[in-house]
């Protein structure tokens, strides 16, 4: 297989579909109206995610074979499954709990087609800890994936440059797989053409959920392959953070955390006066210097993974203490 022409699959049929959906949704007015809590002004098509879906799924059959035809499968049945959040843009809003139902059903679609994880054996736990555990990842991934999709191309960008690092760390330790988070790299840089600053489209929830369960199984297939888990999970250190402490947060003061807000970082980074693209920068930033300190750890040069590691974090303070700065 020629990952190059795979890698323009991707990305070709990512800018060719996106396109398409721009055209269609500003023609059926299938549009995302702002809000009290967006971070956008002007209504705008959405939908757009359905680029990257199908960018990414038609370089997955092109090689099906190179990366195995039950990992290729049950990536491809979930993903078919999560089309289904199309609804949610085009006619209603999703209840929590038909969304949660939908993702529980993409991740047994992946579980009746796709390949066998022998998690007990990486993770060293009895098989019902290990089945819970790993649910509980899918499941809450596609949701952090899809409440950071805020501002314009913040989830296209971390997610070129977390799965172009998470291919690194793949290629150090010799995987014969380790090209295909690059298929989601080109995928989402094609969708990132019309979703840069300002954004001419949207993702929708078709597009955040799929890349959230996507990426949560390359973190499971990384850590199969051999990458320390706190290596594969480090490289999504940003989105895990952002994510993770304001659902900690806000249910600590006693708030619905499915309601929407506010209150991530990157929206109060936005609230304080920075554009969309600066803040797109920062998280390329970071998702390098985790991706760094990912890599650094898998390579076994601890020192190294230490300095790495520590700007991350300082980075994150940095950041912090300007979003605060202002309130």
């Amino acid at each position: 297989m020629n990952v190059v022409l795979c890698l323009i699959l991707a990305f070709g049929v990512s800018v060719l579909v996106t396109y398409c959906v721009l055209i269609a949704g500003r023609r059926w007015q299938i549009l995302d109206h702002p809000g009290p809590r967006s971070s956008h002004v002007r209504p705008t098509p959405t939908l757009g995610g359905i680029g990257t879906v199908v960018g990414f799924g038609c370089a997955l059959l092109w090689a099906r074979q190179d990366v195995g035809p039950a990992l290729a499968d049950g990536l491809l049945a979930g993903m078919t499954v999560l089309l289904i959040a199309i609804v949610d843009d085009v006619r209603r809003p999703l209840k929590v709990r038909e969304k949660l139902g939908l993702q529980g059903v993409a991740v047994g679609a992946w579980a009746m087609f796709g390949q066998s994880l022998e998690w007990q054996e990486v993770l060293g736990l009895p098989v019902w800890a290990t089945f819970g555990l790993v649910i509980l990842w899918l499941l809450g991934w596609m949701n952090v994936y899809n409440f950071m999709d805020g501002i314009d191309g913040i989830t296209a960008v971390n997610t070129i440059a977390c799965c172009g690092w998470l291919s690194a760390v793949l290629w150090v330790l010799e995987s014969p797989i380790w090209w295909l988070p690059m298929l989601a790299v080109a995928a989402a840089a094609g969708f990132l053409l019309l979703n840069a600053p300002p954004a001419r489209i949207f993702m929708g929830d078709v597009g955040s959920l799929n890349l959230g369960f996507i990426t949560a199984l390359f973190v499971l297939i990384a850590v199969q392959e051999g990458t320390p888990p706190a290596a594969a999970l480090f490289i999504f250190g940003y989105y895990l953070y952002d994510g993770g402490s304001t659902l900690l947060r806000r249910m600590l003061r006693g708030e619905n955390p499915t309601t929407r807000h506010r209150e991530h970082l990157y929206q109060r980074l936005t609230q304080v006066g920075w554009t969309h693209l600066r803040v797109d920068g920062a998280v390329v930033v970071l998702s390098c210097l985790f991706g760094g300190a990912a890599l650094t750890l898998a390579a076994g040069r601890m020192s190294l993974f230490g300095i790495v590691f520590a700007a991350a974090v300082a980075s994150i303070a940095f950041l912090e203490r300007t979003a605060a700065k202002y309130r």
